[in-house]
């Protein structure tokens, strides 16, 4: 199985070079660095004790904890990821301390080119990133391999438990799987993976750290936009969400006149594309990237930049999380609560479904079926305050009662780089 899928990765390396050629035409990351994509790049540093692959945003700001207790401990890390958006997140968290790369892709031979030449230690992989290639060329070198904070949503089970005959090697690569939750667990196990290697460890997002002191620069916007206003923090989104709010926002504003949206679209390839829509509904539309576009008579603004959102999520009063009234399944809500700010979701959250669930029973976080609805949950909160406080509080709770993922994981870590038994070498063969 794995010559036929290497074959297909072949035969699409044309469209590949294509793909990043056309995605470059809004991010210019895509072309630049687009030797690292097939392992043709010199790696800035080799032989680390942990390689992190986090494919993307998401997985970037789940593994924040992580790395920072891994750096603490004075371990060498590399960090790769497949999208812009999340080395741009990395690298305004981390700056130099942790270097980066684009992995490449699954392709046999540059995957292959690929892990010889950093070689590391470990490898940990974050959630649920399952390349055949990446992961036989890892175990072809010897290499002991974590998937940390992993998950596995019973649609996505449904999917690969069809496969399992393809899936079951895969699973059974690493040394350790540590699952966000016990149900988690159990569909690793019946996909495949040993009972021994598994582990329910709990979410490492609930070990988020905010930020001691919110940036100055931000408090300084918030000030010319003018700081008493209610602000609803849009963050995250996708298509059509911002058509949507935009829409419901008219009948917010039409009981608070002085409110202000703020929009943080997910892929920046959109930022032009949303601040022309916010303009073509009429309101007065500042961009974070337009310094001077910024003032008390904005009434939406555009967050067009890379890794400051909690920095804004500091400064507003409500949160809506994104990719909830698209179909996308939802983004981390936990960002926003860790700030102490009232959270709200759309319906579809089935990628954050177990947090969701445990912040719900706790009457931690409101799920609004449409965008009119989170306009009136708004309101009905911002007139509430002894709710909205007690909605902030039973949050910080739930919270604070599931920490403790990232000493679990840690303690794997050390354990496999302290006492590394060598793994046999294999021939790849899936």
């Amino acid at each position: 199985m794995r010559a036929i899928y290497s074959f297909l990765m072949l035969l699409a390396t044309p469209w590949l070079y294509a793909r990043l050629y056309w995605k470059g035409r809004k991010n210019p990351l895509y072309r630049a660095r687009i030797a690292e994509r097939f392992a043709r790049a010199p790696l800035p540093v080799k032989e680390v004790d942990v390689w992190v692959h986090a494919v993307s945003l998401g997985e970037v700001i789940a593994a924040i904890p992580l790395l920072d207790a891994l750096l603490a401990e004075g371990r060498t890390l590399f960090v790769t990821t497949m999208t812009p958006t999340g080395a741009e997140r990395l690298k305004g968290r981390f700056g130099e301390r942790i270097p980066h790369a684009f992995i490449p892709y699954d392709l046999q031979h540059p995957m292959r080119r690929f892990v010889r030449a950093l070689n590391p230690r470990l490898v940990l992989v974050m959630e649920t990133e399952l390349w055949p290639n990446l992961l036989m060329e890892v175990k072809r070198a010897g290499i002991p391999m974590v998937l940390a904070n992993a998950r596995l949503s019973e649609r996505s089970f449904a999917n690969y438990r069809k496969l399992r005959f393809f899936f079951k090697p895969l699973v059974g690569v690493f040394s350790s799987i540590l699952a966000q939750s016990p149900a988690d667990a159990r569909r690793f196990e019946a996909l495949g993976a040993s009972a021994d290697a598994v582990e329910a460890s709990g979410n490492i997002k609930f070990d988020l750290q905010t930020p001691k002191a919110l940036d100055p620069e931000f408090s300084a916007i918030k000030a010319r936009l003018g700081g008493a206003r209610l602000t609803l923090m849009a963050a995250s989104t996708h298509a059509p969400e911002e058509a949507m709010l935009l829409d419901a926002f008219k009948t917010l504003r039409a009981e608070l006149p002085e409110a202000m949206l703020w929009i943080a679209p997910r892929h920046p390839e959109r930022f032009d594309s949303v601040a022309t829509l916010c303009r073509e509904a009429g309101f007065q539309t500042g961009r974070r990237s337009q310094p001077e576009s910024l003032n008390a008579s904005c009434e939406v603004v555009v967050l067009d930049s890379l890794g400051e959102l909690p920095g804004w999520y500091g400064l507003s009063d409500y949160a809506f999380v994104g990719g909830s009234f698209a179909r996308t399944g939802g983004h981390n809500v936990l960002e926003p609560i860790a700030l102490k700010v009232p959270v709200f979701s759309g319906p579809h959250v089935h990628n954050f479904m177990a947090i969701c669930e445990t912040l719900l029973r706790e009457e931690a976080l409101e799920i609004v079926a449409d965008a009119v609805s989170l306009m009136q949950a708004v309101l009905r909160l911002h007139n509430n305050p002894g709710t909205r406080n007690a909605r902030v509080q039973n949050a910080s709770r739930v919270l604070e009662a599931n920490r403790g993922a990232v000493a679990k994981h840690l303690a794997v870590v050390n354990g496999l780089l302290e006492n590394r038994q060598p793994i046999p070498p294999d021939s790849g063969a899936l």
